[in-house]
């Protein structure tokens, strides 16, 4: 009897799925490593990612953990630095070269720790005129008091820290001779802008009140003229304006221009 021939055995169709091979762009050739498990879902997101951030058609980009670049060229080559995948193209590969080798995975980027300044104070706002300057101990580094360094009391029209003023003899000069006249003027309480630098070099200024005044006939128990002008250097009128008890000055003296030039909300005569 004739055996029956055998049937050759039926070739299985490749069943299509999510993760079927697709080739790279622009090459005929079917990808190699790890880009071949891709799907062409997987290969549209990346090829898209790689457009947006300037390579050409047939790049293949992806952004990990910890913002992990990995890029792949048309040829399969692997880069984990945008600044090499685009070195690479300038470079011209010959045929011996073109292989599908991958650089070393560098790791995980670390991100660069932010510089602290030594210093961490903020500087101070400037103030508005007329407010009182507030300071803090801590920051100008006063830890207590020291008894050389207290400033004594000042009398109006003196500042504080300065010596009793003399005459040219040597002899102390009496601030109360001639009284400050009181009334008979009319800048007497008016408001009166002071500025100056504090001692953190801070400008600052102060808004006092006219509270006393010397006419230029008004002469001491000596018969010498109350106040001589350093411009004019003729017998002057003199005012006195004074400030809260907590700022820095207690009072000041000036004459009458320096008065009309820093009056507040100055009135028509």
């Amino acid at each position: 009897m004739r055996k029956a021939a055998k049937k050759a055995p039926k070739k299985k169709e490749p069943v299509h799925n999510k993760k079927t091979k697709v080739e790279l762009p622009m090459s005929g050739k079917k990808r190699k490593g790890p880009t071949s498990q891709l799907s062409a879902k997987e290969v549209k997101e990346r090829s898209k990612k790689a457009k947006s951030m300037g390579f050409p058609e047939g790049w293949l980009v992806v952004v990990g953990d910890n913002y992990k670049i990995k890029i792949w060229n048309p040829e399969g080559q692997v880069f984990y630095s945008k600044k090499k995948a685009i070195a690479s193209m300038e470079i011209v590969p010959s045929s011996s070269s073109s292989s599908s080798e991958e650089e070393e995975d560098p790791g995980p980027r670390q991100r660069r720790a932010k510089r602290v300044k030594k210093d961490k104070r903020r500087k101070s706002r400037r103030r508005s005129s007329g407010e009182k300057p507030k300071y803090n101990l801590d920051e100008l580094g006063v830890v207590e008091d020291n008894p050389d360094d207290l400033i004594p009391y000042s009398k109006p029209g003196e500042r504080k820290g300065e010596s009793e003023p003399t005459s040219a003899t040597g002899e102390v000069i009496d601030e109360d001779d001639p009284p400050w006249r009181r009334e008979g003027h009319p800048f007497i309480g008016r408001l009166v802008n002071h500025s100056y630098r504090c001692a953190v070099r801070r400008r600052v200024t102060l808004t006092g009140i006219v509270t006393g005044w010397l006419d230029d006939t008004d002469v001491d128990s000596k018969g010498n003229p109350a106040y001589v002008s350093e411009r004019s250097k003729e017998p002057a009128k003199l005012f006195h304006i004074d400030f809260d008890e907590t700022s820095d000055i207690t009072g000041i003296d000036m004459d009458e221009s320096e008065v009309i030039e820093q009056l507040v909300h100055p009135q028509d005569d």
